[in-house]
C-alpha cells in the first residue's frame, strides 16, 4: 500500500515538473519570438547614400539579432522632412532617420560647427574627423537634446553650380546664389561678395531656369540625379563646406532594445557608415564625369583667395563660443 501511494505521488510530481518545464519554455520561446519593427526615414532616394546606408545597417541588425530585430526604409521623405523627422524621433513618434546637420542644429546648436566655411581640405578629411572619437563626442551630446546618435553617413562636398562662371571672388560678386537656410552658410556666400538666397531645394530648378538665381550650392550626386544639369552650365568645386549626415534614433526606440542589441547597432552603424562613404565617393565620382559628358565645365577656383575672404568666420565662431574642445579648437584654425 504505501509502495503504491509512493509510487503514485512520484508519477504527480513527474507530470508537474514537466508542466513547470514546458511552461517555461513556452515563456522562453515568447520572448525570443517577440520581433521589434522599427521604422528609417531619410529624405532622398533608393539610389542614394542615403539609401546604402539605412539598407546596410537593417541588414547587419536583423542577421545579427536573429530577425528579431527589423527595420523598415521610408526614402524620398516619405515620413516627412529633416525637421518633421527630428521632431518625432524626440517625441519617439519616429524612430530612426537620417538627417543634415543643418537641420539638426535647430536643435543641436554644437553642430553648427559645420557650417564654418574651410573646416577640411577633402572629404577624406571630413570623414576622418566624423568617424573619430571628435565626432562620437559631437553625437554623445545628442542625448541632452532626447535623441540618440548612433553615427554619421558620410560627409557631403558642398560646391557651386552656376549659369555663369564662377571662379574668382570678382565672379562671385552680386551674383544670387541659393544657400540651405543656415545663418553660417549665407555668412560665407556674403563674404565671397555674392547675394546668398536661401531657398527650399526643391525650388533650385525652376529659380535656375527663371534666371531668379544664377547659381546655387549643392552635392554634385543631387546636381545629376535631380537633372540640374539642364538648366547650368558650370561646376565649381569651390569646397567651401563638408556637410555631415547624421544617423539619429529615439530614445523610446532605443530603450526597446536589449544590451546586447543596442551593441549590435553601433556596431552596424559603423558598418554602415563605411557602405555610405563608398556609395557617396561612387556617386560623386560618377556625377562628374556625367557633367562632362553634357557639356559642363568643372571648374577649379582659386580656393585660397575664398579662404582668405572668409576666415574672419573662423574667429568669430570661436570668439561666440568659448568652452570649445580642442579638437574642435584645432579643425578652426
Amino acid at each position: 500500500m504505501k509502495l503504491r501511494l509512493l509510487m503514485i505521488l512520484i508519477v504527480l510530481l513527474s507530470i508537474a515538473l514537466a508542466a513547470c518545464g514546458s511552461n517555461g519554455s513556452k515563456d522562453e520561446k515568447a520572448l525570443s519570438d517577440k520581433v521589434i519593427k522599427l521604422n528609417f526615414s531619410h529624405i532622398v532616394s533608393e539610389e542614394s547614400g542615403f539609401h546604402a546606408y539605412a539598407s546596410k545597417l537593417a541588414e547587419i541588425v536583423n542577421e545579427k539579432t536573429d530577425g528579431q530585430v527589423q527595420i523598415d526604409i521610408f526614402p524620398n521623405a516619405q515620413l516627412g522632412g529633416e525637421a518633421q523627422s527630428i521632431q518625432a524621433i524626440r517625441n519617439g513618434n519616429q524612430d530612426i532617420a537620417l538627417v543634415g546637420t543643418a537641420a539638426l542644429t535647430a536643435v543641436a546648436t554644437e553642430f553648427l560647427v559645420f557650417d564654418v566655411p574651410y573646416l577640411f581640405n577633402d572629404l577624406n578629411e571630413a570623414n576622418t574627423f566624423l568617424q573619430s572619437e571628435s565626432g562620437d563626442s559631437l553625437l554623445e551630446g545628442l542625448s541632452e537634446y532626447g535623441i540618440v546618435g548612433l553615427g554619421y553617413h558620410s560627409a557631403l562636398e558642398r560646391n557651386v553650380f552656376s549659369t555663369k562662371r564662377m571662379e574668382t571672388l570678382d565672379d562671385f560678386r552680386g551674383t544670387k546664389v541659393r544657400v540651405v537656410q543656415s545663418n553660417g552658410y549665407i555668412s560665407t556666400y556674403e563674404k565671397l561678395g555674392a547675394q546668398p538666397t536661401p531657398m527650399p531645394y526643391g525650388e533650385v530648378y525652376l529659380s535656375l531656369q527663371q534666371g531668379l538665381i544664377e547659381a546655387a550650392e549643392g552635392s554634385a550626386d543631387d546636381l545629376v540625379r535631380d537633372k540640374l544639369t539642364e538648366v547650368t552650365s558650370y561646376f565649381s568645386l569651390t569646397k567651401a563646406h563638408y556637410y555631415p549626415v547624421v544617423a539619429i534614433m529615439s530614445e523610446k526606440a532605443w530603450g526597446k532594445l536589449s544590451e546586447e542589441q543596442q551593441q549590435i547597432f553601433r556596431e552596424a552603424a559603423d558598418e554602415a557608415a563605411k557602405a555610405g562613404i563608398a556609395k557617396y565617393t561612387e556617386d560623386y565620382d560618377y556625377a562628374i564625369k556625367s557633367m562632362r559628358e553634357q557639356g559642363m565645365e568643372i571648374v577649379e577656383p582659386d580656393i585660397e583667395s575664398f579662404k582668405e575672404a572668409t576666415k574672419s568666420l573662423k574667429e568669430k565662431y570661436k570668439a561666440n563660443n568659448k568652452d570649445l574642445s580642442q579638437d574642435l579648437l584645432d579643425l578652426l584654425k
